[in-house]
């Protein structure tokens, strides 16, 4: 199997065997991949594809990055992804001690999405308790993560005593909270419930932090100082300026749109109003106008990202822009009908009046339980 570079006019080949592979690195199976650099353009390279990424994996699997440097000379490198990543669970839910295991057993140390601890930082150990704010903040502060307790990072021990737990009479979440608490703003966290048991009758406490909308989080140091953490493959670095700048920028921004949401859904209330007929008028008026939907549709989906940690709240947006297109498909549908002449036509305009009506009064009801929410949220961030 072989296609061309899309650089270069290089030409990449997968070998059919491992000795077939033309040794382009000499860690070929450090993380499961392979790297190599082209000094030439037309040059072959022949990466060996390991049976577990299956036969047509190939193309897929391989992800080619390019760039140019001094003079005529392209270096080339390429990863094979073998759905190692797949592993790593994306839910509470997820985390059991199977996977854990797995992870253990796969050589995972620390990583942008999860951390192993051991235990929770004693009381007196100011250095501890500051890397674990560390890691609370840089989780928030990037894609969010989970922390793992209960786990040593002692690669020379074997997978099974890695694995040491916590006693199940220890109060973790009271024990845990005032950790996330201590950064600024405080970061939010849920844990697994119940823990994961242990064949040793401990248990091993799983936190997920989710990403933050309030961001950035930061910590106080000695001397005033605030430190901003970011979670990356290396762990908890420090953001740059730029970076801090950016995340301010955005948190504002997000809130003027969730201020402007609440302002919507306060112009959707008054439109029902409007459309709503008198009953003495049910069989001779007809409804004037529409709802405008085009800025509640514009702003969920610029702010799903926070509305999705508010599940409730997200039910009642959608629920008003459902209930709101139903009605504007109602009143068109009635449109071409109020020109028609027809006997009937007082009997038909009543049952289409009060089917407004009745959607404009549950339109409302979701407006107003929406806009409590958003200001409750907005109160607290």
């Amino acid at each position: 199997m072989s296609w061309r570079s899309p650089i270069g006019g290089g030409r990449i080949e997968v070998a059919e065997t491992e000795e077939q592979a033309i040794p382009i690195s000499p860690a070929l199976d450090r993380r499961s991949g392979v790297s190599a650099y082209a000094r030439r353009r037309n040059r072959t390279f022949r990466p060996y594809l390991p049976p577990a990424a299956g036969p047509t994996a190939a193309r897929d699997s391989i992800g080619l990055r390019c760039k140019p440097t001094i003079g005529n000379r392209l270096c080339m490198s390429r990863r094979i992804g073998l759905g190692v990543q797949t592993l790593i669970p994306t839910s509470l839910d997820q985390w059991t001690q199977e996977v854990i295991i797995k992870l253990l057993t796969l050589g995972h140390y620390e990583s942008e999405y999860f951390d192993f601890k051991e235990t929770l930082p004693h009381t007196k150990d100011d250095g501890a308790k500051q890397r674990l704010r560390l890691s609370c903040a840089a989780f928030a502060n990037s894609s969010g993560g989970f922390l793992v307790f209960g786990v040593t990072n002692a690669s020379a021990d074997t997978v099974e005593e890695r694995l040491v737990g916590f006693p199940r009479s220890l109060d973790f979440p009271e024990h845990f909270g005032s950790h996330p608490a201590a950064c600024e703003p405080a970061v939010l966290w849920t844990f697994k419930n119940p823990p994961i048991p242990l064949a040793s009758g401990n248990v091993v406490h799983v936190v997920h932090i989710p990403r933050s909308w309030t961001a950035p989080h930061c910590l106080s140091v000695s001397g005033g100082a605030k430190r901003f953490p970011k979670r990356t493959h290396k762990g908890n670095e420090e953001m740059s300026y730029e970076e801090i700048r950016l995340m301010f920028l955005q948190y504002y921004e997000k809130r003027l749109k969730l201020q402007l949401l609440r302002s919507e859904l306060e112009t959707i209330k008054r439109t029902s109003l409007i459309l709503a007929v008198p009953e003495q008028e049910l069989g001779t008026r007809d409804p004037r106008g529409e709802y405008s939907l085009t800025v509640l549709e514009t702003v969920l989906a610029d702010t799903y990202t926070i509305l999705a940690q508010l599940v409730p709240l997200l039910t009642l947006l959608t629920s008003t822009r459902s209930l709101c297109s139903q009605v504007n498909q109602e009143i068109q549908r009635w449109t071409p009908v109020a020109y028609l002449d027809m006997l009937d036509k007082v009997s038909l305009r009543s049952s289409h009046n009060r089917y407004i009506n009745a959607q404009g009064i549950q339109i409302r009801t979701c407006c107003d339980g929406a806009i409590q929410m958003l200001d409750e949220f907005l109160s607290k961030a």
